[in-house]
């Protein structure tokens, strides 16, 4: 045997060197007392004992080496830390030589240990002396479970005081309101004593909790004051009273601080002061406005915030400014909400108060510039005032009603407080400050960019107007006027002041050069909105084309001058976005579409000359050709608007887009010589998408004659010319395409071949007005053709083969689909075999082809059969067999021809066998199928066939070249007896309440015939299938089975009969479980037994819940005895197996059924039946020494126990009050406690006796 690990059993592990002595039991770590061990059960007196003792031992040694190593490697560390701190030291005791003692000889060097500082030697020290030998180790003090006993204790002790702690909550709560006070306050005095008395004595911890107290208690005092109205404190209000109560503790607290050093102290004061100082304002003025009242309130206490210095520690100085910090921000927010009465009726009332607040942030700045604490605050105060400055002019311009003032002032307001601080940031002075400045000068500039937004967003309205004025096209002319309100003329002329300003302020500080990319930006947006200043839709969309015009040669002159790259970015956004406007807005009259359109384009054309990067100039060639779809598309709306009067405008618009998407495909053939090859593939993409997006637009048109009316351009003709003249660009493009750059292109080309080829002739067959059976057969055909032309052009070594039988799919799939309910249906599909026949020949052949493409063979028969069932459908034929045996035949055909390629290339041909099983299923399986109704004699023929077929295959063994097909003829016979067989019977069964034995009999002779099969099968040897044939049969003995189940359940009823059913069911089902698990041998392994007793399980059920077993027991019974004889008989074969996993779910299963039974139905049968039961396996669990029974059966009979007699045990509880039981229980709590170290002893003995079994 390799190993014993499986027969260790229970084993703790060792938690110290003396578990492993020879004195315990190796296994459970007890006191050896007897020869074999009375907890575990392990032979003490064997012959290796010896042995595992001496391991034990061993490994006791290594842990002291352990602990050896560890102790030396702290010694030599100790010893060169000394070593190091006496060399260090040795000049300065050189020096005080003279003057000392000479001493005989110079101590060791110690090791430093963590309490005491290493004794330093004027003289090097010695070598470090090697340490004692090592003592023993002490045994390991036995674990305690103190935690445990004090909780047992502590919840004992609470249930025996609970009488005593109601006494004194009573005796607290009839004494009045002066007495709590009074009390309230001599606990204050002596808390506050005491505090300061802890603190004297260095018990800080202590000190500082009892402050804590003394706080809550004071302002309990606070408010018993008040309450009592000692000393009129009630004739005050709230805000007063609190706030000089907290001004006061405020002061109180930091004296106290000053006076006992305490720290809890001084933070309540910090917390406190500002607070207090806010209500006492706020409470002064409460006679006037409410936003007077707050926004005052809240002054105070940004004031208060600059008491920090007051404070030494810097948690109260960062408490204090942070109230600070919380007002000024408190304050901003108010003041937009200043009442105008403030300022005698003023509107400038918000400007002031956010100029209070900016004046309180500066001193909160300056404060911490001098004292250099607390910063986080500092940076804060800093960005509040400079918001508040920065956004003062905006608050006032919300009160003044004047769009014109608040698109031009609170911007330029805005842009000159974050030039002055950006200024001010610069000038030399210390780096805190500057630090402050710099973030002031952030925020007024963020501040200001949001107000930009508001000037931006007037400045922008004439612009978009006149872009939007293009939606409905062509509805004004060209000399109407543009929309222009003095609001948008002054929000021009505040972004210019603000480019004026930025930019002169820039050159001042000299960091203009540097920041010239944003002056630009700013500059060309205010150029391209103030376009619409010209007033005229015509001169305005001249303006914006020549404004792009411009911005292109700067572009191009900025190549030769070496410009920065973020101008070159603004002269390229400002160059489209100016194009941008131009088109949209040229769209708004029929005078200026034209040359907008047209002008657009030129540009875009001409920035190819501005740029050197092949990209940009791809993308601006693209989107002069996505442009001239549009005008083209236009230009055909227009002709037809003007000619026929728009009769069939969309049409006569997809017309002129396919012609110039033709002609620019074919200009991308031409021009790829001068073009990059980014730019040729550019072009011919668009072109292409434009060509097929209008020919399939065209061609799905064209079905409906009604839509083809009412064009400038006949239809007919333009389709089939545009049709031709796509499959002429198409050649032109495989022809001259270079095939090393342009491979994808030549692929697509490829792919199109069909479908142009397919809209050519369906255009000319309805040009020509052939019948509906032809136009729907073009397609297919020209896909044929093509089919055709790409296998001639793969025997001559020419052309894209792939490409252009993906294009004959695209083509055929669309044909069959759309010819589904037509009349040439059949001869569309015959076509399409034909097709699929084509793509499955390579140069090698079909049959004997090595090819994958032989296989799209298959889909030619697949097309084929459907052609031949679509004319015999419409024929009228009904019978199956004409739809079935041809098809048969054909595979047969198939099957032998592929045997006979296999046979010429030399080869074993693994597909004729399964060819063959195809043939032999769809002969059988069509005509099973159609036997599960009408005559019983057509089922019992087909039945007897099938199940002749199966035992004959499966009887034959020789010869070996035979094996395929004979399996085969067993996998068809097979299906067709499941078929028949189980289907026949499942029939009979939907007749509700029909006790017909004919469904037994049918279900009981097929699986009779499918297990003998199987156990036929199991004895064919045959090495190189017996792997899938033992798979395949162990599959078909679960189909049995779930054939058999599904059949009885589905006619199982609760009678007599139905009874018999599923006690034979189940008994068989138990069988074939039990067998299948002992026996575990094809077919009968343990997962066909594990399957037999799911279903066993789903009988069970089923039969319990309709009330085909009465009682439940019968099912419980036979599920669990089938369990407890498979685990039975596995734990007599194998004894290191435990007897949970196979006793635990058999006990389960027998007992937890009829347990849970009786809680709501108790036969006396049933509850002395469970207990005997239990009883039992008691027994037998403690004879046979198996934890699964005795520990169960002892669990559920505890339960069972309780249930039964449990209103006895409510009576006798009802008996007595509450709190007896209360007492009771504290005094068994305490006694546990009290013997809690014996308790776990005995439970550790218990366990340990438990764990032993198996």
């Amino acid at each position: 045997m390799s190993t014993y690990l499986p027969y260790v059993g229970f084993v703790q592990f060792p938690r110290n060197p003396r578990d492993l002595s020879d004195q315990v039991c190796p296994a459970c770590l007890v006191d050896r007392v007897h020869p074999v061990c009375s907890t575990c059960g392990l032979d003490l007196q064997g012959p290796l004992v010896a042995h595992l003792d001496s391991s034990s031992t061993d490994a006791a040694a290594a842990l002291d080496r352990r602990l050896e190593l560890i102790g030396q490697i702290r010694f030599d560390f100790a010893a060169a830390e000394a070593q190091q701190l006496a060399a260090v030291s040795a000049p300065v005791m050189a020096a005080m030589a003279p003057q000392t003692i000479a001493v005989a000889q110079a101590p060791v060097a110690q090791p430093r240990v963590a309490a005491a500082a290493p004794t330093v030697s004027a003289t090097a020290p010695p070598a470090a002396t090697p340490p004692l030998a090592a003592t023993p180790p002490l045994p390991a003090t036995p674990r305690r479970h103190v935690g445990v006993q004090i909780i047992l204790l502590v919840t004992g002790v609470s249930l025996l005081s609970i009488g005593a702690i109601f006494f004194l909550v009573y005796a607290f709560i009839n004494f009045g309101l002066v007495w709590r006070t009074v009390i309230i306050l001599a606990v204050t005095a002596v808390t506050i004593v005491g505090a300061s008395i802890q603190r004297r004595r260095r018990l800080r911890v202590t000190a500082e909790g009892i402050a804590a107290l003394a706080v809550v208690f004071l302002y309990l005092d606070v408010y018993a004051v008040r309450a009592n109205n000692f000393f009129g404190a009630s004739a005050a209000s709230d805000p007063a009273y609190w706030g000089i109560a907290l001004l006061v503790s405020a002061v109180g607290f930091a004296a106290w601080h000053r006076l006992s050093g305490l720290r809890l102290p001084s933070v309540v004061a910090s917390i406190v002061l500002a607070p207090g100082a806010a209500l006492t304002l706020g409470s002064a003025l409460d006679a006037a406005d409410d936003s007077i009242v707050l926004f005052s309130a809240f002054i105070a206490l940004a004031v208060a915030g600059l008491a920090h210095p007051l404070f030494r520690h810097r948690v109260e100085k960062t408490i204090v400014a942070a109230f600070g910090v919380l007002g000024l921000g408190l304050a901003a927010v108010t003041s937009p909400f200043l009442n105008d009465n403030f300022l005698a009726g003023w509107e400038a009332a918000p400007a002031v108060g956010l100029g209070i607040v900016s004046i309180a942030a500066v001193a909160q700045i300056l404060l911490v510039v001098r004292r250099g604490n607390p910063l986080v605050p500092a940076r804060i105060a800093a960005v509040i005032g400079a918001a508040s400055l920065a956004s003062a002019a905006f608050f006032v311009a919300a009160r003044v009603v004047d769009a014109g003032f608040t698109a031009f002032w609170p911007v330029v307001a805005a842009a000159i407080v974050a030039l002055g601080l950006e200024s001010l940031a610069r000038r030399p002075m210390g780096e805190l400050a500057s630090q402050f400045a710099r973030i002031a000068a952030r925020t007024a500039a963020v501040i200001g960019i949001l107000i930009l937004l508001i000037p931006l967003t007037y400045a922008v309205i004439p612009s978009a107007a006149a872009a939007t004025a293009g939606a409905p096209r062509w509805t004004t002319t060209g000399g109407s006027r543009l929309l222009l309100n003095p609001e948008n003329a002054a929000a021009i002329l505040a972004l210019l002041v603000i480019v004026i300003l930025v930019g002169a302020a820039w050159a001042i500080a000299g960091t203009l050069e540097k920041r010239l990319p944003i002056v630009v930006a700013a500059g060309v947006a205010t150029l391209l909105v103030a376009v619409p200043l010209v007033a005229v839709l015509w001169a305005a969309v001249v303006a914006w084309v020549l404004v792009a015009a411009a911005a292109l040669v700067a572009l191009r002159i900025s190549h030769t001058h070496g410009w920065s790259a973020g101008i070159r970015i603004t002269l390229v956004a400002g160059a489209l976005v100016s194009s941008t406007l131009a088109y949209l807005s040229s769209w708004a009259s029929i005078d200026t579409w034209w040359y907008g359109s047209v002008g657009v384009i030129v540009i875009l054309v001409a920035a190819r000359l501005a740029t050197r990067k092949v990209a940009i100039r791809a993308a601006t060639l693209g989107a002069a050709a996505v442009l001239s779809f549009v005008a083209a598309a236009a230009e055909g709306f227009y002709l037809n608007e003007r000619f026929a009067n728009a009769a069939n405008t969309s049409l006569e618009s997809s017309l002129f887009v396919g012609i110039l998407a033709v002609l620019l495909l074919a200009a991308s053939t031409m021009l790829s010589s001068r073009l990059s090859a980014l730019e040729t593939r550019v072009l011919f993409w668009l072109s292409l998408v434009g060509a097929v997006a209008v020919g399939a637009i065209l061609w799905i048109t064209s079905s409906s004659r009604d839509q083809l009316t009412g064009l400038v351009l006949p239809y007919g003709p333009t389709t089939l010319v545009l049709a031709l003249g796509l499959i002429v660009v198409l050649a032109l493009w495989v022809a001259r395409a270079p095939a090393a750059t342009l491979t994808i292109e030549r692929i697509a080309v490829s792919v199109l071949m069909a479908p142009a080829a397919a809209w050519a002739l369906d255009s000319l067959a309805r040009a020509t007005l052939l019948p509906s059976f032809a136009v729907m057969s073009a397609p297919i055909a020209a896909a044929l053709v093509v089919g055709v032309i790409a296998l001639a052009l793969e025997l001559r070594g020419k052309g894209l083969r792939a490409p252009l039988d993906i294009g004959v799919v695209i083509v055929t799939v669309p044909s069959i689909f759309l010819a589904a309910r037509t009349d040439a249906t059949w001869l569309v599909l015959v076509i399409a075999a034909v097709t699929a026949l084509m793509l499955a020949i390579s140069r090698d052949g079909l049959f004997s082809s090595v090819h994958p493409r032989k296989y799209i063979g298959w889909l030619a028969l697949l097309l084929a059969i459907g052609g031949l069932w679509r004319g015999l459908g419409d024929a009228g034929v009904e019978p199956i067999e004409p739809f079935a045996l041809p098809l048969a035949g054909a595979l047969m055909i198939i099957a032998l021809l592929d045997w006979r390629g296999a046979s010429r290339r030399k080869v074993t041909g693994v597909a004729a066998p399964n060819i063959f099983v195809a043939a032999m299923l769809v002969a059988i399986l069509p005509i099973a199928v159609v036997a599960t109704t009408g005559p019983t004699t057509r089922t019992v023929i087909i039945t007897a066939s099938c199940a002749a077929l199966l035992l004959i295959t499966s009887l034959i063994t020789r010869p070996a070249a035979l094996r395929p097909y004979l399996d085969g003829a067993a996998v068809a016979s097979t299906a067709g007896l499941l078929v028949a067989g189980f289907g026949r019977p499942l029939v009979i069964a939907m007749v509700p309440l029909r006790e017909d034995l004919q469904v037994d009999a049918w279900a009981a002779v097929t699986f009779a015939v499918l297990v003998a099969a199987v156990v036929i099968q199991a004895r064919i040897a045959d090495a190189e299938t017996r792997r899938r044939r033992i798979e395949a049969i162990e599959v078909l003995l679960v189909m049995a089975m779930i054939g058999i189940v599904v059949i009885e359940i589905s006619v199982m009823q609760a009678t007599a009969l139905g009874a018999t059913r599923a006690g034979t069911l189940l008994v068989l089902l138990s069988g074939l479980s039990v067998g299948s698990q002992l026996v575990d041998r094809a077919p009968f392994t343990r997962i066909a037994g594990w399957i037999a007793f799911a279903g066993v399980v789903v009988v069970a059920a089923t039969a319990t819940v309709i009330g085909a077993i009465d009682p439940f027991e019968w099912a419980t019974g036979i599920l669990a005895a089938t369990l407890l004889v498979v685990g039975a008989v596995r734990l007599r074969r194998e004894t290191q197996l435990r007897s949970w996993p196979w006793l635990g779910p058999g006990i389960l299963v027998l007992l937890l059924p009829s347990l849970f039974a009786t809680f709501t139905d108790a036969p006396i049968w049933r509850l002395v039946g469970l207990g005997a039961a239990c009883v039992i396996l008691i027994i037998v669990g403690a004879i046979a020494k198996l934890q699964a029974p005795l520990v169960l059966g002892s669990v559920v009979v505890l339960i069972h126990a309780i249930s039964t007699f449990a209103p006895q045990i409510v009576a006798v509880y009802q008996l007595t009050e509450w709190w007896v039981w209360a007492v009771v229980g504290g005094a068994i709590i305490l006694f546990v406690a009290i013997t809690l170290e014996k308790r776990m002893r005995d439970l550790t003995s218990m366990g340990g006796r438990i764990s032993a079994l198996r």
